[in-house]
């Protein structure tokens, strides 16, 4: 611990004064000092924030804002770093602890002549507000009602300043921010997302350096590396708070949103978020992140390239949907397609949902503040509503078990569908072992659930899977005194057969497909062949949205090709003459279906090169099956009467499939024995029921209530 006075004797500890009301908020003031090592001290004062005098809000990470080893990051995201190094400051001349990145801020602030005292200017910006001092941190009641009025204060400021630490950027990463960024966002305006979907990354295209000028592009290729390194190593990237701190102010202007860096280093926000998402938006991420984890100076930062790239592209779509979607509780085209709301309140739920989902697997020290970091969002868009009550109030003094457990409820009770359940985490995956099986664990960073498995590209019309053909009779619903959750629903198969682990780049076990398809010629549940319905299951029956039906057969039979000939290679290089199980295995199913090839076409595959690579057309699927498979495993079942499926590892043979009434998909469940209640293992793609075609008369007949606990 450090102190900055340079006398003696050692002030008293500063202790808070209780807050009057729960609309009263503390603000900081810099105050010259000449008595302090820095040149300064603080004065905290209460005010209402209704009668608040013009403040700015700091956005910046308690830790230190930078990690110098993935490692450093890794444990900080766990909770196992060691505590921020705090040093004491002058506080209304008492002692008061303030974390080294706060402080730095501080020291810069007084250097810049910020937030002073003795700023005699009439529009002055004489405060500044931040959580770690303006919050009496060991009160949880105050902390509560501080919280909750997060969203006021974000909104009420006169700017939200973001601290990225003491530490200069590197030169080359200044040069993209200060060059690059402007020149490249200027072209994307006019040119959009399909010009530069075609382009080189690298920006090596003629057409692109016309576009940008030879300077420019050249400076990118010599510095893009150091800029993508400096966002990978600020913590400030991957902490959860941000997203309300910074969405909360940029909705209503991107400019009053300004990012600090070092002494001096200045750079608007809004042009740095759009051109990270912009990256996304045209299919360079995939590129430039490979590059990055392939290069000497940036490969050991491994996929924390693609963590910054896709933090941005959230905070803008979760932007985008506050701006476009909820704002008045009005939604937009995209979203009432997909939950078909009716009523405010469940408007009010979908809002918190998606919101949640964004903060899923950001930095919060606190599991609680995963649902409690968006509260002054939802706040913000209530604002527009006439007294629409919170879904959520900010409470710590309950556990996480229970925040979590109720914002779960809150969603089933009063969202169209059960849209919840899919977004269960494998058992291992998940933290907080007093959580019943049906209520996510929002702390474990998530992945697309199968209802995301659809092309949503510019001019795609989306058909959103339906299995219960349904949608949640909410009024039936019910949580019991145990949080047990009473659903209703139908049990369609259990599962008898647990193909291989799939992978992304190619089926590392082909051969238990292959004999598989020999036991059988269809798929009696679509009366597809079964090659066919086995590769409609592994992407869940999604294309490319550029493939033409008729040549979807076509693509897949090349795919397999290029899958059947690396598995052939691979077990040639475990062992020499393994590869031909393969050949044998293909010549058994005789050439029966277009959707597969023959032995010939992966032996020519084969002997093309030693490490066959797809075609254009299979490269799209690849595309496919890489959003289909990212994070989490997923592995494929055979169904006691045929079906075949896909979902994530954690299922057993004897799993149960069920379609329960609101569920866009079927789930998975794990009878509990003599109970007769059940455990929510997560939910699958079954092929041939995924728009209601299994809920016949007769099934219908059969719905009944489910309890999941």
């Amino acid at each position: 611990m450090k102190f900055s006075s340079l006398f003696s004797p050692k002030p008293k500890k500063y202790t808070y004064s209780p807050l009057p009301n729960n609309r009263t908020i503390r603000l900081v003031q810099l105050v010259p000092d000449p008595t302090q090592q820095d040149g300064f001290s603080l004065t905290l004062r209460a005010v209402h924030i209704d009668e608040a005098p013009p403040f700015c809000a700091l956005s910046y990470t308690w830790q230190r804002a930078t990690a110098s080893t993935p490692d450093e990051m890794k444990q900080s995201e766990q909770d196992q770093a060691p505590p921020p190094v705090m040093v004491a400051v002058l506080c209304d001349e008492k002692r008061l602890l303030v974390t080294e990145n706060a402080f730095d801020f501080l020291c810069r602030a007084f250097r810049d002549g910020m937030f002073r005292a003795d700023d005699d200017a009439d529009l002055a910006t004489r405060y500044v507000w931040m959580d770690a001092i303006c919050i009496n941190q060991l009160d949880l009641a105050e902390r509560s009602q501080q919280v909750a009025l997060m969203g006021d204060i974000y909104v009420r400021s006169r700017r939200t300043t973001v601290w990225l630490g003491k530490d200069e950027p590197d030169l080359g990463a200044q040069w993209v921010m200060q060059n690059f960024i402007p020149r490249f966002l200027t072209a994307f305006e006019r040119k959009k997302w399909h010009y530069f979907a075609s382009k080189h990354p690298q920006c090596i295209d003629a057409d692109v350096i016309a576009e940008l000028g030879e300077d420019i592009c050249a400076g990118w290729r010599r510095h893009y590396r150091r800029f993508f390194l400096f966002l990978a190593q600020r913590r400030w990237f991957y902490r959860g708070w941000v997203v309300q701190e910074v969405v909360l102010k940029a909705v209503e202007n991107e400019a009053d949103v300004v990012v600090f860096c070092g002494s001096n280093f200045v750079t608007p926000w809004g042009e740095l978020l759009r051109f990270l998402t912009a990256l996304s938006d045209c299919d360079w991420r995939r590129t430039i992140t490979k590059g990055l984890r392939a290069h000497p100076e940036t490969r050991h930062w491994g996929y924390r390239f693609s963590d910054v790239l896709q933090f941005a592209h959230s905070l803008s779509k979760t932007q985008d949907a506050i701006v476009v979607n909820f704002r008045g509780l009005q939604i937009g085209k995209n979203i009432h397609q997909r939950y078909e709301p009716t009523t405010d309140a469940e408007r009010i739920h979908i809002l918190l949902f998606n919101l949640v989902g964004a903060m899923r697997g950001r930095g919060f020290v606190d599991k609680r503040d995963y649902i409690y970091g968006c509260h002054g969002l939802v706040s913000r868009i209530l604002r527009a509503d006439d007294g629409s009550a919170h879904p959520i109030r900010p409470d710590y003094l309950l556990t996480d078990a229970e925040v979590y457990t109720r914002t779960a409820w809150l969603m089933v009770k009063h969202m169209p569908y059960l849209n919840l359940l899919n977004c269960i985490e494998p058992a291992k995956e998940r933290s907080i072992p007093s959580l019943p099986s049906w209520v996510p664990d929002f702390s474990v960073g998530s992945c697309p659930t199968m209802i995301e498995f659809s092309q949503r590209r510019e001019g795609h019309p989306t058909r959103w899977f339906s299995a219960s053909n349904t949608k949640s009779p909410t009024s039936a619903f019910r949580l019991t005194d145990h949080n047990a959750l009473v659903l209703r629903g139908v049990k369609l198969s259990a599962i008898s057969d647990i193909g291989p682990r799939l992978y992304l780049n190619e089926m590392m076990d082909s051969e238990w497909f292959l004999r598989m398809l020999s036991e059988r010629e269809t798929h009696a549940p679509t009366d597809e062949t079964a090659e066919e319905a086995l590769s409609r299951t592994l992407i869940a029956n999604i294309f490319p949205y550029n493939l033409p039906s008729e040549s979807c057969g076509e693509a897949f039979c090349e795919w397999w090709t290029t899958a059947l000939a690396q598995r052939i290679q691979k077990l040639e290089d475990i062992r020499e003459g393994s590869g031909g199980v393969i050949t044998e295995l293909l010549a058994s199913l005789g050439n029966r279906s277009e959707w597969f090839p023959s032995v010939e076409q992966v032996l020519a595959a084969l002997n093309e090169s030693n490490d066959p690579h797809p075609t254009s057309r299979a490269t799209g699927l690849g595309l496919v099956f890489h959003r289909l498979f990212a994070g989490w495993s997923k592995m494929f079942f055979v169904t006691s009467d045929g079906h075949f499926g896909v979902a994530n590892r954690g299922f057993e043979a004897g799993d149960e499939v069920w379609i329960l009434e609101g569920g866009r998909t079927p789930f998975i469940l794990r009878s509990c024995g003599v109970t007769g209640e059940y455990r929510l293992i997560g939910d699958t793609y079954v092929h041939g029921v995924m728009y209601g075609e299994a809920m016949t008369v007769e099934m219908v007949e059969r719905v009944g209530c489910v309890t999941l606990r």
